[in-house]
């Protein structure tokens, strides 16, 4: 298949997830009350940092590796049960410690039930990993639709049931536990359930650098719960949560599912010996295009989007909101530098990289968190673009990427953009001497308005998104008419 089918595939997936997320947290949204999702959230911070741990970056490696054997997938699995299995040890341990710490005794028992959740951590790596591989896009998002819809039943149906914010944890445990039964059903090649040890020194040299670049992307992103939790409590923690979900909703559900898809091909170009700088300068202007306009009508748009979605009492979190956007909107085409190092084997500098990054963000945090969440925020953007300078110095020293060409690629995006933040001011101006409307009919409105202008635009300025596009359904046409 076609990168674009199995983008496709992927984001039709991921349409699907982001319903169901967004439903489910509407839902708990109402039933569950500020202190216990923060409660969940504080620890659910605290089980991702570990959970940075579990994978040792034997995924990646198993992509990025010149062959897949069953020798090399059994190493790669040894390493991950022993560490998946240790950490969700630890966090079952400090289980009683973390309830003491925080005052909070129910966060005992969702320690203990997400320590479970590591259990099946190894399989569902090894799994994923292989599918991504062969670019087995359509089974990976089946596996992921079905978990899903069983994570949000069993977190929902037992919230209603009354057992508060452990029902989530056990939603996530539920999510695991059909994921490993879909891969054993599934019967991959050279998927194996047995431990292996032919392979473990390049398993733990690959592993031990991309597991410190996945732990510096977990503090960096979910260390802010815990540094908040903690000086201004578990309520201001729930509603900084909140004020980033948007942001993070989409990098989650739209990002990462693209990126995921790009990586392999990453790796085949360099199996093949191919430069990665021309695909990368294209791959870069779509997702500016795509991201720019997605990220700017959040942060425009930050008011109506918390108050639909979440309801009115999460309404303090539409400045974080707003300021998490412009930061996404800044930041994250840059992660498609990321996976050129790790396809390249470059997981070294790359955790280096991402080592500074953290180091700005908890500097930043640590200063701002006694002055409320609004300036906490603003630091995180500002730490955020200080990396995003990093990383271009990093693309000109590994490809020959100057910034003059990245300037290149976004210029169109840059205009959606604005044209995007325009629509978004103007549209609520004009409703309001045209009568009373709704903010869904209102938001609605502005988002049909800003993407007939993406569409114009992209014309205008022939967005590379557009030729493949065109290219991908001409050749449907073509296909079907012989």
């Amino acid at each position: 298949m076609s990168v674009l089918s199995n983008v496709s595939i992927s984001l039709a997936g991921k349409v699907v997830a982001l319903f169901l997320m967004l439903g489910s947290t509407m839902i708990l949204a109402r039933l569950l009350t500020p202190e216990e999702l923060g409660t969940y959230a504080i620890v659910a911070g605290l089980s991702a940092l570990l959970a940075a741990f579990k994978n040792f970056g034997t995924s990646n490696y198993l992509i990025q590796n010149p062959e897949l054997t069953k020798r090399s997938v059994a190493s790669a699995l040894t390493v991950t049960a022993l560490i998946s299995w240790s950490v969700g040890a630890l966090l079952a341990v400090s289980s009683e410690s973390l309830a003491q710490f925080f005052e909070q005794p129910d966060m005992r028992n969702i320690a203990n039930v997400l320590a479970v959740n590591f259990l099946f951590a190894p399989w569902l790596a090894i799994g994923t990993a292989i599918l991504i591989r062969q670019h087995r896009f359509r089974d990976l998002v089946l596996i992921e639709t079905v978990s899903g819809i069983v994570h949000a039943v069993v977190g929902i149906g037992l919230v209603l049931a009354g057992l508060g914010p452990l029902a989530l944890a056990l939603g996530v445990v539920a999510h695991s536990l059909s994921g490993f039964f879909a891969f054993l059903l599934l019967r991959l090649p050279a998927f194996t359930l047995l431990p292996g040890f032919w392979e473990l020194g390049g398993v733990l040299r690959f592993g031990a650098w991309s597991s410190g670049v996945t732990l510096a992307n977990q503090l960096s992103a979910r260390g802010n719960e815990l540094v908040i939790g903690k000086h201004l409590g578990v309520d201001a923690t729930a509603m900084f949560d909140k004020g980033f979900a948007l942001a993070r909703l989409v990098a989650e559900q739209l990002i990462t599912e693209i990126l995921r898809v790009l990586l392999p091909v990453f790796a085949e170009k360099r199996r093949l010996g191919l430069s990665h700088k021309e695909d990368f300068l294209a791959y870069f202007g779509i997702l500016a295009s795509i991201l720019g306009p997605t990220y700017a009508f959040l942060a425009v748009h930050a008011q109506a989007l918390i108050d639909i979605l979440f309801g009115a009492q999460w309404g303090a979190a539409a400045p974080i909101a707003t300021i998490a956007a412009v930061e996404f909107m800044l930041t994250t085409t840059f992660a498609l530098g990321e996976r050129v190092m790790i396809a390249e084997g470059l997981v070294r500098r790359l955790f280096a990289l991402k080592l500074k990054a953290f180091a700005l963000r908890l500097a930043a945090l640590l200063a701002l968190v006694w002055f409320g969440l609004v300036p906490v925020a603003i630091g995180l953007m500002v730490a955020a673009v200080a990396y995003v300078i990093l990383m271009q110095m990093e693309l000109r020293r590994m490809m020959g990427v100057t910034s003059i060409e990245l300037l290149r690629e976004v210029r169109g995006p840059a205009v959606a953009v604005a044209a995007t933040f325009m629509i978004g001011v103007w549209v609520p101006l004009w409703l309001d001497k045209s009568g009373e409307v709704g903010p869904v009919a209102a938001t609605l409105m502005a988002g049909l308005f800003s993407f007939v202008a993406w569409l114009v635009i992209g014309a205008l300025f022939r967005w590379p998104i557009f030729r493949v596009v065109w290219r991908h359904v001409a050749n449907r046409v073509a296909l079907h008419a012989m």
